[in-house]
């Protein structure tokens, strides 16, 4: 039961999922990349109207851990030589995520309603 959900809810929310793993992806070759999460996560919210948010919001959550994992065992000095440990980069991205991708999602999905935009199915 729990499979056929998550299938259903990936399929409904592909394309969403799509835009924003290839901005986060940008992010992580381009720094300055990051701010485009805030236009494409608006988009997404007012063009897609995406049912639940917070799975999305864990998405690209998810993304930045794994990309800073990543990151740490290629670079393994990055973590000393910025003074970071495990719990601040989790809460730092945690935080950063909020404001760039789940207020926009949500800024987004609140403006289609106001405009009387119709859900995309």
């Amino acid at each position: 039961m729990l499979t056929s959900r998550l299938i259903v809810w990936v399929r409904e929310n592909l394309s969403a999922i799509a835009a924003l793993t290839v901005t986060c992806l940008a992010a992580f070759i381009v720094g300055e990349a990051s701010l485009l999460l805030i236009p494409v996560a608006f988009a997404v919210g007012f063009l897609l109207q995406p049912r639940l948010l917070w799975p999305l919001w864990l998405w690209t959550l998810g993304i930045i851990l794994v990309g800073n994992g990543v990151n740490a065992i290629i670079d393994p000095e990055w973590w000393s030589d910025t003074g970071e440990t495990v719990v601040s980069v989790f809460f730092e991205s945690l935080i950063f995520l909020t404001g760039l991708v789940l207020l926009p999602l949500w800024l987004g999905r609140a403006s289609a309603r106001a405009f009387g935009r119709r859900r995309a199915v």
